[in-house]
């Protein structure tokens, strides 16, 4: 079931295509999410400014002072572009559907896994080594929003397309081994949580309400796309999360918090009530005592 929260972040994904169509027309600015140019300035990921710089061997003059405000929003505010702004990741998520039984395997545990690095290493070593200088490749929306203005402007599709096809296909891939794409395989994704070092924005669970460690719910991990254990994650594993509010939309027992959110998001979004997870909890602890078999008497001695 598609609730409020996946169809805000689905609007606001829409509303930044269409902002990114309109605004070259409006001659606001040009660009995609990999990097925009508001006249003589230009806003680039930390991932296409690694690229750029590794392969000139030197960081250009004019994205000294860009490069740094993006990767402060991304210090502060961590993957908020992933699960909000990333056409690619949220189509992917919503795929997973199809897939629920592969994509739940080990849950919790992703978060510290070592393939991205693998595949952030090499790119970043291939850039240094032979110059390469195509970093868009590697950016799912840069790639999304392309093809879309590519449309719009040439009445074309060009080999973005092909990209396009195989994201989808390595996920697929991936999802069958317990991986998506935007976990293990993003280079950007990879970049950006590794410098989401404050990331003022995730979910806290508080244990006194939680009623895992009593009835194993862990129902906020298992509906998490980046597979992070929230009721036992410290801050290293928060690093990966894209604040899409879904731990938080369904905790029955309200026991997830969004640090600095949780006030303004009461209300605006329905969440499971109390009395739901009451019913839940004393059906397992029924099952469990049947389980159990009835208890013997005591023997007379």
């Amino acid at each position: 079931m598609i609730g409020k929260i996946e169809i805000s972040r689905a609007v606001t994904a829409l509303l930044a295509i269409c902002f990114l169509a309109a605004a070259p027309i409006l001659g606001i600015m040009y660009g995609t999410t990999s990097a925009v140019t508001f006249g003589s300035f230009t806003l680039i990921s930390p991932l296409e400014l690694a690229l750029v710089s590794i392969s000139a061997r030197t960081i250009p003059v004019n994205l000294v002072v860009p490069g740094l405000i993006v990767i402060l929003i991304i210090v502060f505010f961590g993957r908020f572009f992933c699960g909000w702004i990333c056409p690619m990741g949220i189509l992917l998520e919503n795929s997973h559907v199809l897939t629920i039984r592969k994509r739940r395997k080990g849950v919790g545990a992703l978060w510290k896994n070592r393939e991205k690095w693998a595949i952030l290493l090499p790119i970043l070593a291939a850039s240094f080594l032979f110059g390469f200088t195509a970093p868009y490749i590697f950016s799912p929306p840069g790639v999304v929003y392309r093809t879309i203005l590519s449309l719009m402007f040439r009445g074309v599709i060009g080999a973005d397309l092909m990209v396009i096809f195989l994201i989808l296909a390595l996920d697929l891939f991936a999802i069958h081994y317990g991986r998506t794409w935007c976990n293990t395989i993003c280079p950007l994704g990879t970049a950006i949580s590794s410098l989401s070092f404050i990331n003022f924005v995730k979910p806290k669970v508080d244990h006194k309400r939680c009623i895992d460690f009593d009835f194993n719910c862990l129902d906020c991990e298992r509906i998490c796309p980046m597979r992070i254990p929230v009721t036992r994650a410290d801050r290293w594993a928060m690093m990966e999360c894209n604040k899409c509010l879904k731990c938080w939309a369904s905790c029955p027992v309200k026991a997830v918090k969004i640090d600095g959110f949780s006030r303004v998001l009461h209300g605006m979004i329905e969440r499971p009530y109390p009395v739901f997870a009451a019913k839940k909890t004393q059906a397992q602890k029924s099952s469990r005592l049947s389980m159990a078999g009835p208890s013997q008497p005591l023997s007379s001695s």
